[in-house]
């Protein structure tokens, strides 16, 4: 049996064994509760309607891609009402909170690690006390310790005494932070008598650090009609270029022009 950790396959491409190409990446991990499992996968969220690719239907599930059968396995999430009722649920694992039968706070859903073979959960990593700088790492709890799994995950009283530490049970779930390029030098300051009227500042709109565009490469040049560049071919998209492309309504033909 081989494992993943649910936080790695957002972002993944779907690749296709009838020609190699590239069908979708994907965006959301759908889960299911009663078995705990991965159903399927949505992929294009957020530009036309969502592609559902059922994990039954998946040939394979990797580290570095997931790959199914023929190009039109991704079907339109509409065709199966059944499985859109399930994504309607928004069943989302991570920074769920955990606590115990008897109530007792147990911390915050890190992680999940799922069979890459079945979609089965096999274990929740738990943080007592989350953070980058947390002293306490995850653990894993064995799924067999897990009651409930929704906004509330619900364990049993005992699980402190099957939980391992996440480096010796699976791997630690990677995750990516993206260091924000340093500030600009500040402007030579003005005279006073030569110092014009101060512009309001403009609160931006903050982007999600869980954005689906974020760290794509682009495959050609955005630019606004005025010239200014959003993203170059070949640059690796970053919060600023998505937040410039909205701001010059650019960020549908950014989306367009990604891998």
């Amino acid at each position: 049996m081989s494992t993943v950790a649910g936080s790695r396959l957002r972002g993944l491409p779907v690749v296709s064994l009838e020609d190699a190409s590239i069908v979708g990446r994907v965006d959301v991990v759908v889960l299911a509760d009663d078995p705990p499992r991965a159903v399927g996968f949505l992929l294009s969220v957020g530009l036309y309607e969502a592609r559902l690719l059922r994990f039954d239907g998946v040939h394979a599930v990797g580290g570095d891609a997931i790959v199914s059968e023929r190009n039109d396995d991704p079907v339109l999430l509409s065709s199966d009402p059944a499985f859109e009722a399930l994504v309607e649920l928004r069943l989302d694992l991570e920074a769920a909170r955990a606590v115990s039968l008897a109530g007792s706070p147990a911390g915050l859903v890190h992680d999940y690690y799922v069979d890459t073979e079945t979609g089965e959960l096999i274990g929740l990593a738990v943080a007592t006390r989350p953070g980058p700088t947390s002293p306490d790492p995850p653990s894993v709890i064995p799924i067999s310790c897990v009651r409930r799994v929704r906004d509330l995950v619900v364990l049993e009283d005992d699980y402190a005494l099957h939980a391992v530490a996440v480096p010796s049970a699976l791997p630690q779930p990677e995750r990516t932070h993206r260091t924000a390029p340093p500030p600009p030098a500040p402007p030579e300051p003005v005279p006073p008598e030569h110092e014009g009227p101060q512009p309001r500042p403009v609160q931006a709109e903050p982007v999600s650090s869980r954005h689906f565009l974020l760290g794509r490469k682009v495959l050609r040049r955005i630019e606004t009609p005025a010239g200014q560049l959003i993203a170059d071919e070949g640059d690796s998209i970053t919060a600023e270029m998505i937040r410039e492309a909205r701001e010059a309504d650019l960020l549908l033909l950014l989306s367009l022009n990604t891998e």
